[in-house]
């Protein structure tokens, strides 16, 4: 079971654009909008929505090993989703931006979020150290509703300026 589940997850989608990528960080959208507006201004669009985060398998099982439950124990833990997940959430936003092959960066938390914004300091500061240019998004209206569109437009055109 742990060689078929790795198995399906190398085959997860990966972002591949000849356009600039542009990461989508913060809270999971409900659907593509976000996407579509990053890419109404030329980029690409990469981050899970919300069901894909949801169906996200983790990272790779230790294969062969002696205790196949303690490999996947090791797995939940070491796992990067979640407000209660303990991990540097300023490197993992660095590491998903470099996977992705993103040159910038969206942090967009809806109107609702309470627990992940506390950890925008530290995310801020890491994506400026990579020099990774950040659009902080608060208290946005969930069905992006709320001009978040040319917020993302003006932002965007002036970085490829």
């Amino acid at each position: 079971g742990i060689v078929a589940t790795n198995a399906r997850r190398r085959e997860q989608a990966q972002v591949s654009s000849d356009r600039p990528v542009c990461l989508i960080g913060g809270n999971a959208p409900p659907d593509t909008r976000l996407h579509a507006m990053i890419e109404g201004a030329g980029w690409a669009g990469a981050g899970d929505t919300l069901s894909e985060s949801w169906s996200r398998l983790g990272p790779l099982v230790a294969e062969g090993s002696a205790d196949p439950f303690a490999a996947i124990a090791r797995q939940l833990h070491e796992r990067t989703e979640g407000n209660r997940a303990f991990f540097d959430r300023g490197s993992a936003i660095v590491a998903e931006a470099k996977r992705s092959g993103a040159s910038a960066a969206l942090l967009w938390y809806a109107e609702e979020e309470e627990a992940q914004v506390w950890h925008i300091p530290e995310q801020r500061r890491a994506l400026a150290d990579a020099n990774i240019p950040t659009l902080l998004l608060t208290r946005r209206d969930w069905r992006a509703q709320d001009g978040v569109d040319q917020e993302i437009q003006t932002f965007l055109k002036e970085i490829a300026a």
